[in-house]
């Protein structure tokens, strides 16, 4: 998107005199923070002999999700080892953490209840999530001290979708700093990756199409994401409890046609120009389109599918492509309008996506047109998802305000433009955390929530509400380094996290919140060993059958048969250790891709020689 965002304005940094606090109430500080806290009289520590237990009737469920808190735990300099995962029908060592299912209505999918008891730690939920949210917390918590105060407490998320978007159409972003990033997002129970696929600049700098392309390879990008990348992102994802959502943006924004299918974009016949768009009246648009969406939809396990859809054309601009007004004149009656080939291109890739068993999710600048000045004669579909960013009312059909768009049934995300922007300019950002974590106006003095949109508020609680996330734009691609992204969008990640979650805020101050947050930090990078073994991790999947070493950034060094890898039996249980040498190869740290036998996984490892 090409949005003028005017600056939030310039606060004064106070934090150098601002004395953080711990909850009166010894609420564990956490980001989000818990619903409900009870504390208790008392300590546990988390000692060198605990474990982490999983209840045997749920190891089918949970083992997993019990690996991936051992390997996050391993990452954390309090801790710093592999915790043994074990499966029996209660924890008896002091210090367990006892992973179960339960059934209690009241937590719903995504929650859980933790009892940090005298001995033990108790995490149960109704579903595989929950548990792996309560470990989050704890892991927040033990990353603070391995002594934890005794509590019992009660957490579930209000907003459904918490999430981020990440604009790799325009700025291409590495394959390690995107698996940062999701583990990040779980870090703080954001469930929901956004995943920006494509977009263009100008007819100079046509921006990216970044996903490797078979049906038409010369669409793709220099710089784009192999299958294997991509699958490997989708499996890390998976293995963290976020959705990626895919987008491609159509059917404008497809300036990335512009070297080699000119033909499919809109050719001015009053200026005699190409457009950014694509030409709704040609049936070849619809194949080649079709030709993309079938490729590439099954490819992501996930519910949903994005279809932007945003700034297709504004309405002075229509009179500048009579071909438009022709075809939708012909296929929907005198009552037409050019605008109509726009929603009538939506509702069709709609029956594609909704053939594939997915949701699809657009823009809202569908809706103009609907509400506000109402045109055209094609009836838009109401079974999509609105990523509701602003009310539109600049474009001059009137407003696409959010009462009109849930009064027409439409779910809808929260995409606040004037809160949530962060662009790539090199200089600053414009999304504003402190506006969305305390106010002031326009929002209420606790600052935004999922229910205030930009244009208007819904009911709290309402059932169209989906949740809410930010986006990250790369207007200008090279403006800013990944570092200085990751750098920019940290406290904007954290207020999000916090208002979708929709607990009680521990510190009603961004001041002390921002304090709190630094002090919780990123979210520890998880190790498997090879000198140690990767046991128990791999242990539990069985024989290795190939591995791929990469570097940080995710360039390939050595591929290597199971062979190479020497079984050494141990007390408990086989270990592997990397047979021979290289000299690309020295000690440090390495992405291991693990290939065996109905399965396959990605890891952080230590190499030692």
């Amino acid at each position: 998107m090409n949005k003028q965002i005017a600056s939030a304005g310039i606060r004064a940094l106070l934090l150098a005199f601002t004395v953080f606090v711990l909850s009166a109430t010894a609420i564990p500080n956490t980001i989000p923070a818990v619903q409900s806290s009870k504390a208790a009289t008392g300590t546990l520590v988390f000692s060198t002999s605990s474990r982490i237990v999983v209840n045997t009737a749920d190891s089918a469920a949970l083992a997993a999700d019990a690996r991936t808190f051992s390997e996050d735990l391993n990452g954390l300099s309090t801790v710093n080892r592999a915790v043994a995962v074990v499966f029996a029908t209660s924890a008896t060592t002091t210090g367990d953490v006892f992973l179960h299912l339960v059934t209690d209505a009241t937590i719903g999918t995504e929650g859980y209840n933790m009892t940090i008891g005298s001995t033990t730690i108790d995490i149960g939920a109704q579903t595989a999530a929950g548990v792996f949210y309560g470990t989050r917390t704890l892991l927040q918590m033990l990353k603070a001290s391995t002594t934890v105060n005794r509590d019992t407490i009660k957490d579930y998320p209000n907003g459904k979708w918490r999430g981020q978007m990440i604009d790799a159409g325009r700025k291409f972003y590495t394959v390690a700093w995107l698996r940062t990033l999701i583990r990040d997002l779980a870090y703080v129970k954001m469930n929901m990756f956004h995943f920006h696929l494509s977009d263009g600049l100008s007819a100079t700098n046509n921006g990216g199409f970044r996903l490797q392309c078979t049906s038409h390879p010369e669409i793709t990008s220099t710089q784009y994401y192999t299958p294997a990348e991509l699958q490997g992102l989708i499996a890390l994802a998976a293995k963290y409890h976020v959705t990626i959502v895919p987008e491609f943006d159509l059917p404008g924004h497809v300036n990335w046609l512009y070297a080699n299918h000119r033909n499919l974009l809109l050719a001015s016949q009053v200026l005699g120009n190409q457009y950014w768009a694509l030409d709704l009246s040609k049936d070849t648009v619809y194949s080649f389109i079709k030709d993309i969406l079938n490729e590439f939809i099954p490819q992501f396990p996930g519910p949903f599918w994005h279809l932007g859809a945003d700034e297709y054309m504004f309405i002075a601009e229509y009179a500048n492509f009579p071909q438009l007004t022709t075809w939708a004149t012909a296929k929907f009656g005198s009552g037409a309008h050019a605008n109509d080939c726009y929603r009538y291109f939506v509702n069709w890739a709609d029956s594609i996506v909704k053939s594939k068993g997915k949701t699809m999710i657009t823009w809202n600048d569908v809706m103009l047109g609907i509400t506000g000045t109402k045109i055209g004669a094609c009836t838009l579909v109401t079974d999509i998802i609105l990523d509701h960013w602003g009310a539109l009312n600049w474009i001059g059909w009137g407003g696409t305000y959010p009462d009109a768009e849930h009064n027409l049934g439409y779910s809808m995300l929260n995409c606040s433009w004037d809160l949530f922007y962060i662009l790539t300019t090199g200089s600053k950002t414009t999304g504003d955390p402190q506006l969305v974590y305390s106010g002031p106006a326009p929002f209420p003095a606790g600052g935004w929530e999922i229910y205030t949109f930009a244009g208007g508020n819904l009911p709290q609680g309402d059932a169209h509400i989906m949740g809410g996330k930010f986006p990250v734009w790369g207007d200008n691609p090279n403006a800013e380094t990944e570092a200085l992204v990751w750098t920019n969008t940290f406290m904007l990640n954290r207020a999000v996290a916090q208002k979708c979650w929709g607990s009680p805020k521990i510190q009603s101050a961004y001041s002390g919140f921002q304090t709190m947050a630094n002090t919780i930090g990123r979210a520890p990078v998880p190790v498997v060993s090879i000198k140690n073994g990767i046991a128990p991790i791999i242990r539990a999947f069985g024989k290795i059958e190939r591995a791929q070493i990469f570097d940080l950034r995710g360039v390939l060094l050595k591929t290597v048969t199971g062979e190479a890898f020497r079984t050494v039996g141990t007390a408990s249980g086989n270990t592997y250790r990397l047979v021979g040498s290289d000299p690309k190869l020295t000690t440090g740290s390495y992405l291991c891709r693990f290939k065996g036998k109905g399965f396959e996984r990605t890891e952080k490892i230590l190499l030692v020689r």
